[in-house]
Parts: C-alpha cells; structure tokens; sequence
C-alpha cells in the first residue's frame, strides 16, 4: 500500500505571496520540480511533485533512474 507523507521540508508562504527563493536546496531525487534545483519554489511545486507521485502509483515504477552516487547529483546541481 503506498504511503504519501510530507517530511517538513514544506515553506509557509503569506495569503499573497506565490513563490519564495532559497540559496538551499532540499528533498528528494526525482520528485523535486526542476526549478526547485535553482532555489525557486512555488505552489506548481508541489503539484509536479504530487503528479511523479501519482504516475507511480498507476505505473508501479518510478519515474527516474536510480542514481548510484549522491555525491554526483549534489555538484551537478550545483555546478
């Protein structure tokens, strides 16, 4: 049975603001929005992360690779 919990990595954002910048960035391999690796984050977000979510659980399989090596990933994003 598939689970779907949030682990605080969420931002609180004011009635009127849409989007917040961040000089850090966190979450998970490939359920991130591509713009989250840039520091911007807004409420499509969190809907791009729901929809990899959603074709998972209709597929069964994730919707990216495996990466091996974290290190990679982290000074490929940040290079």
């Amino acid at each position: 049975m598939p689970k779907i919990a949030d682990f605080g990595l969420s931002k609180c954002f004011d009635e009127k603001q849409t989007r917040a910048i961040t000089s850090k960035v966190f979450g998970s391999q490939g359920y991130m929005a591509p713009e989250c690796y840039g520091g911007v984050i807004t409420f499509k977000s969190d809907i791009y992360s729901l929809g990899i979510v959603i074709i998972e659980i209709l597929t069964g399989q994730k919707g990216y690779p495996e990466i091996e090596n974290v290190r990679t990933v982290f000074f490929k994003i940040n290079a």
